[in-house]
């Protein structure tokens, strides 16, 4: 079988495509698409002032496949981007939920303002089976019908709700659930509701879960803040909420005699910057609840957003739940949407804690610039799920659309071990070449994956030292550490000559996960990776399970309370090629000194911390220049060395050494940067002139005279056209501009975000007066493939995907993920596959500004010949 590639962004006029003919792939056979004038399913926020919001729910179509039931046709209704109702032997009718913030202290009402249907006859629907888990094959449960089917009633009768409130951590919030489709058994009709505007508004005093705060909301947790992003309709709709940005500690509760091993995770926690408390068991307690009960003050006390468990349920116990419920432990106030992500280390010994800190240390650490196996990754599915899936994808076609956005997003190569040909051997192989995360949809148990057999056996003899992926499994029993020694245990617990193999974190159940609600989240997951939206394991795992919830109500939450994160959950995930980084400081601190500047180059979004001895002295982010001044509330009165701290998404970690010395004679930093390009646009992009000024500040005792500043050797991707410049005179804790601009050229064909930096040093006279690095990140356009929609309408059976004897329109979206713009596209297709033959091959678009997209036109046409017997070909 040949594989589905993923060509890079380009920038040159022609841009490389991809026919996606995997259209073939099962899961959504015999389906049709029914189309009511538009595509699918869109959900508008229209208006929000804090209390009050409009939503508009418009709906242009629907895919039907036929079941057969009883010797008649039936048919199973699927909407991507809304949720089938599983109420056994009603009809089994997709709704769409979504959720809004509402007002801390008031309840609210859903009114319908307006809606618009068409019915659809003779479309009988079939009743659902029910939520099933993954251990029963659905093709074992008969259909049954319940009494509803034979009255002249309308299912579901009511349109729109709002569902009991809630509290997210910061913010309360509603679902409002939108029931776009009802069914009419007495005609055998579906009544499809085209659009609906709705208006979600207070309606009196709190009844259910009100939020007191003991004072107004002013500070939010980076990873919660990009939840609510994702989560809530209405995040950022009004002005209730102006919070600073500011990351939740990390509480580590330990069993007492694993204390030694964690003690480096704690100190490592502290010199990156994240605030970190350690405690033994013994201080906390020994039960469930009063773990937490203490939990619950951190949380209220100290903010935390994060909390570690080390040890296995024998040691630090979890929550009484079905089979154990480590994230009940995250629900703070009474309702079942998380407050904090919560992860274990479960281990049984004083070595199985070890490796796991270390493993998490050396992640965040010790990754090396040129390091290229995170962006490697692999997707395992079995063959069943047809129908089954949320929007009726098969565990495969699940599968291939996951491994669709990685590649999108930047992943080398995703792997595909799909039933029934996957084997253990091919999963070893690759893992042990290096991958940095895997998905698994299929069937498990508390000790393997079922596609492809690989078990406990085959992760503990592993040899992919410390080049570790994050899991999300979807399957049955396999985070089930309460009963023996469970396969997420094996991959977080496992070693090779002393070094962690296996993984650095899996989320994993402890339960028969059902089968569509856990692909929600799986796919919430990957939607938020590749939208760089998240990027803690806790964040992004605990999202997902927050959109599963949402979607799928009291399954959801059963879903979530038994699905573990196994690992650190603050930990920052790796999703590319690891990057070199520098940053631009004075090296020294003087004594008493209150605050400490520095400048990561192009590095938006770093965060910066200075340590020492098990204190943390402070921290701050770099801003969009890359600039952070970290405050330090009590600065050292010694001298001392302090470490300098600067971690960064999918960076190499940089640590040095800052010295804290009382300073003689002139002693000169750099203060600030400003750029002029050479367009007036003000954005530095390739191929431009810029000049650069520069603001020197003399941090030492005595005035800088004679000051002259030189560049060095430049990245590549400059030219050096005037680099030296000097100064006037700059007395003690004073400031100055340089005289005059130094000027660049950046190179036309320099990539997006490509971070060029600019060493410089500082003389007075003979005299070195320092050094400095400045640098920024240059804009240029990245053209990438959004979509591709087949149209088979004329040419075919009208189900929307090329089929073998077909002739299908091709219709090629392109997005700009650049920060420039691009103008005078063009494309061009070729295909590798001699059963395929291109019509129509070229395309264009007059241009695409930073994050437009658009169309390729004319449409491109393909024909398929008859007899084609693969599920993919590659077109260019």
């Amino acid at each position: 079988m040949s594989g589905l590639r993923q060509p890079g962004s380009a920038r040159h006029l022609w841009t490389a495509l991809l026919l996606l003919a995997a259209l073939l792939l099962p899961g959504h056979a015999g389906a049709r698409w029914v189309d009511l004038g538009g595509g699918g399913l869109e959900v508008r926020l229209l208006d929000s002032d804090g209390a009050r919001s409009v939503i508009e729910i418009s709906l242009g179509g629907f895919e039907a496949t036929p079941v057969a039931i009883d010797g008649e046709t039936y048919y199973r209704i699927t909407l991507e981007g809304a949720t089938v109702q599983e109420e056994p032997g009603f009809p089994a009718l997709p709704d769409v939920r979504r959720s809004v913030i509402i007002p801390d202290e008031q309840d609210v009402a859903v009114r319908l303002l307006a809606a618009e249907h068409v019915d659809v006859p003779a479309t009988p629907v079939a009743p659902s089976k029910g939520h099933l888990p993954r251990s029963i094959d659905p093709a074992t449960v008969p259909y049954v019908f319940d009494a509803f089917y034979g009255t002249g009633g309308v299912y579901p009768p009511a349109l729109v709700s709002a569902e009991d409130p809630y509290i997210l951590r910061d913010l309360r919030g509603a679902v409002i659930d939108a029931n776009v489709f009802q069914y009419l058994p007495a005609s055998r009709t579906l009544r499809v509701y085209t659009r609906l505007l709705l208006e979600v508004a207070p309606s009196g005093p709190a009844t259910i879960n009100p939020l007191q705060r003991a004072e107004p909301l002013g500070r939010m947790d980076p990873q919660f803040a990009a939840l609510y992003g994702r989560h809530f309709l209405n995040f950022g709709g009004g002005t209730r909420y102006t919070p600073v940005l500011e990351e939740g500690g990390l509480l580590i509760i330990t069993y007492d005699s694993f204390r030694p091993a964690v003690e480096p995770l704690h100190r490592w926690k502290l010199q990156k910057g994240m605030p970190s408390k350690l405690v033994d068991l013994s201080t906390v307690g020994s039960t469930s609840a009063q773990i937490k009960a203490y939990i619950e003050n951190e949380y209220h006390t100290s903010g935390i957003a994060y909390v570690l468990l080390v040890g296995d349920a024998a040691q630090v116990p979890t929550i009484a739940y079905r089979n154990g419920s480590d994230p009940s432990y995250s629900l703070i106030t009474p309702d079942n949407y998380p407050d904090l992500f919560v992860g274990r280390f479960s281990a049984e010994t004083l070595a199985q804690a070890a490796t796991q800190v270390e493993r998490t240390i050396a992640y965040e650490r010790d990754a090396a610039a040129g390091e290229s196996w995170p962006q490697w990754g692999m997707g395992i599915a079995s063959s069943g799920g047809a129908d089954r899936g949320h929007y009726g994808e098969s565990d495969i076609l699940h599968g291939e659309l996951i491994r669709a956005d990685l590649l999108a997003y930047g992943y080398t190569a995703v792997d595909r071990l799909y039933a029934p040909e996957a084997m253990a051997v091919q999963v070893t192989s690759a893992l042990n070449a290096g991958r940095g995360i895997v998905n698994y949809t299929g069937h498990g148990s508390e000790t393997a994956w079922s596609t492809t057999g690989f078990s406990n056996s085959h992760v503990a003899a592993l040899t992919n030292d410390n080049m570790l992926p994050f899991i999300c499994s979807v399957a049955c029993m396999n985070g089930n550490f309460t009963n023996g020694n469970c396969f997420a245990e094996a991959w977080l617990r496992s070693t090779h000559d002393g070094q962690p193999v296996g993984a650095v974190a899996a989320y994993m159940s402890t339960i028969n996960q059902s089968w569509a609600p856990p692909m929600d989240a799986q796919d919430e997951v990957v939607d938020l990776l590749v939208a760089d939206r998240m990027r803690t394991i806790g964040g992004l795992f605990f999202n997902g399970s927050c959109l599963m919830i949402e979607r799928n109500d009291t399954t959801g939450v059963k879903e979530f309370k038994c699905w573990t994160i196994f690992g650190d959950p603050s930990l920052i995930v790796r999703t590319r090629e690891v990057e070199p980084m520098s940053a631009a400081h004075t090296g020294v601190l003087r004594l008493g000194q209150d605050s400490f500047a520095l400048i990561v180059p192009g590095v938006p979004g770093a965060l910066c911390a200075l340590y020492a001895d098990g204190v943390l002295y402070g921290s701050a982010f770099t801003d969009p220049s890359g600039a952070a001044t970290i405050t330090i509330a009590q600065p050292p009165l010694e001298p001392m060395t302090l470490l300098l701290t600067v971690t960064a998404f999918n960076r190499e970690t940089l640590v040095e050494d800052i010295a804290v010395v009382p300073v003689s004679g002139a002693h000169l930093t750099i203060r600030a940067v400003e750029y002029l390009d050479g367009s007036g646009d003000g954005i530095l992009n390739a191929g431009e002139t810029v000049q650069m000024r520069l603001q020197l500040e003399n941090v030492g005792d005595s005035t800088a005279t004679g000051v002259s500043a030189l560049i060095g050797s430049a990245s590549g991707e400059l030219t050096i056209l005037a680099g030296s410049r000097t100064f006037p005179d700059i007395a003690p804790a004073d400031t100055a501009w340089s005289d005059s601009a130094f000027v660049l050229a950046i190179a036309s064909n320099c990539p997006d975000q490509r971070v060029v930096t600019i060493p410089l040093s500082f003389s007075g006279g003979e005299r070195s007066l320092g050094q400095g690095l400045v640098g920024f990140a240059v804009q240029a356009p990245d053209i990438v493939i959004a979509e591709v929609q087949v149209d088979d309408t004329l040419g075919g059976n009208g189900n929307m995907r090329l089929d073998p004897g077909e002739t299908a329109a091709i219709r090629i979206s392109l997005a700009n993920r650049g920060h420039y713009p691009l103008t005078d596209l063009a494309g061009l297709l070729t295909c590798d596959d001699s059963q395929v033959q291109v019509l129509e091959g070229s395309g264009s678009h007059p241009g695409l500004a930073r994050g437009a997209s658009g169309v390729l036109s004319p449409d491109f046409v393909v024909a398929v010949d008859a007899g084609f017997a693969l599920t993919d070909a590659i077109c260019r």
